[in-house]
């Protein structure tokens, strides 16, 4: 039964979602990875870590969640100290105070460059994992509001590395969003500032209208992109 929900899931986030893209994780790059890691570990977590790799921030960042152990918080915010828990609902509706990051490199960075400070209306998005037996497929959603689409809404921003070990998976389903919650205060291991370049799905944001529910977001969501 598990399998043929993942397989069903994985149809249907084909169909109506984003895949996530591709790159080559030669040992090369991985060792590239590995150093800039280092460099940016043994650094100041109070200012934002000069990166100087030859690849994408998001494979950078993808490497990390993946073989560093790491969580990561998007934030229009440049000055944070300590991430404190805060009263918040996580994806399944669910009343939590905590810190909310992701073990996905991209999701994170659609925080980070939407600016929040002059953002008027709804604003969804989403980075679904869907289990694969012993591999794991990831879809991704992004809409805004069809005002703010036409008026601008892009800014640079943060991304905060934080450590994980008290960090846990809001949703344990076969299919579930990549959202893990801290009930406790985080330090930043350090912090990694991006701008709309860096996000690689920024000619994938659609418009969506004020109002409109959520499964016709969902279901109108490539449409609305092949007609940008």
């Amino acid at each position: 039964m598990t399998t043929a929900i993942g397989w069903l899931a994985s149809w249907i986030g084909g169909a109506l979602f984003l895949s996530e893209p591709a790159s080559d994780p030669s040992d090369g790059k991985r060792a590239v990875f590995s150093q800039a890691f280092e460099r940016m570990r043994d650094g100041s977590s109070d200012r934002a870590w000069n990166y100087d790799c030859p690849y994408p921030r998001w494979e950078f960042l993808r490497y990390l969640v993946q073989e560093r152990g790491v969580v990561l918080h998007g934030s229009n915010r440049r000055d944070i100290e300590v991430l404190e828990p805060l009263e918040q609902t996580d994806c399944s509706g669910k009343r939590i105070k905590a810190v909310f990051a992701s073990r996905d490199g991209i999701w994170p960075m659609f925080f980070a460059i939407v600016d929040t400070a002059d953002y008027r209306g709804s604003l969804r998005n989403g980075c679904w994992v869907v289990e694969m037996g012993h591999r794991a497929q990831r879809f991704y959603f992004f809409s805004v509001n069809e005002q703010m689409m036409a008026e601008g809404t892009w800014t640079e921003g943060m991304i905060y590395i934080l450590p994980g070990k008290t960090f846990e998976l809001t949703d344990r389903r076969v299919v579930r969003f990549d959202e893990w919650a801290s009930r406790e205060a985080v330090k930043p291991i350090a912090k990694l500032a991006v701008e709309p370049g860096d996000f690689p799905f920024l000619s994938h944001v659609a418009g969506h209208r004020e109002g409109e529910s959520m499964l016709k977001s969902w279901l109108w969501y490539k449409k609305r992109l092949r007609a940008t």
